[in-house]
Order: structure tokens, then C-alpha cells, then sequence
């Protein structure tokens, strides 16, 4: 009995006898999800490759970002806290690196927000 269903390469388009794995003709795996997650493991793996390269870097900025964070916290040097929203965003972006970033932002535009509302308030009822 001979099988009446035919195969034909996903890739080239050439008919394929058996039960092949590979294409004869063009090489190409016959099974695409095989080959769709080996090409999402090289994507990951080039991916990481990126963000070691960069992580001194990163983490420098960050140590800097927190260090501009605590001496924003010292009357009249508050807007030192948008240096640090700055890098932040900067870190989060550039490097890659979502969670760090954004716990250098996030701080740093709250309490920006919330010593922008005291001193407007502040200023606000000074004028009464």
C-alpha cells in the first residue's frame, strides 16, 4: 500500500519521500517548531550577551543615580531628583535593564510630585 499523502519541503517546496527529517535538497528542518525554538534560544542567548557587556556601566549610573537621589533630599537641591529620573529612564532604556531603572524613576518622580505639590501649596497660601 503506498501512502497517499505527499510531503513537501516547508522551505523549497520539493516533494520529500519518508519520513525525513532534513530537506535533501535545501537542508531545511522539517520541523518548524524545532527550528523556531532553537532561533528564540539564539535570540536569548545574543540578547544576554548584550546586557553583560554593558553592565558595569549600567550599574555605575545607577550607583550614581542613588547617590544624586540622597543629596536631592538636602532644601533646594530637588531638582536634582530630574538628574535622576533621567538616568533612570536612561538605565531602563538604553541598558536594558527594566527593574532597575525604574526603581531609580519611579522614587525619584514620586517625590519630585510630591515636593512640587508642598511647595506650590506652600507658596500658594504664603501669598494669603
Amino acid at each position: 500500500m503506498e501512502n497517499d499523502s505527499k510531503r513537501f519541503c516547508y522551505k523549497c517546496g520539493k516533494e520529500l519521500t519518508g519520513e525525513i527529517r532534513f530537506c535533501p535538497y535545501c537542508g531545511a528542518d522539517q520541523d518548524p517548531q524545532r527550528e523556531d525554538s532553537e532561533a528564540k534560544v539564539t535570540a536569548s542567548v545574543e540578547s544576554n550577551d548584550i546586557q553583560k557587556d554593558d553592565s558595569k556601566t549600567w550599574f555605575i549610573l545607577d550607583i550614581i543615580g542613588w547617590i544624586i537621589f540622597v543629596i536631592s533630599l538636602v532644601p533646594k537641591l530637588d531638582l536634582g531628583l530630574l538628574i535622576v529620573l533621567a538616568l533612570g529612564i536612561v538605565i531602563q532604556k538604553k541598558y536594558n535593564h527594566k527593574v532597575a531603572g525604574m526603581w531609580l524613576w519611579i522614587p525619584s518622580a514620586v517625590l519630585f510630585g510630591i515636593l512640587f505639590v508642598i511647595g506650590f501649596i506652600s507658596g500658594f497660601v504664603g501669598a494669603l
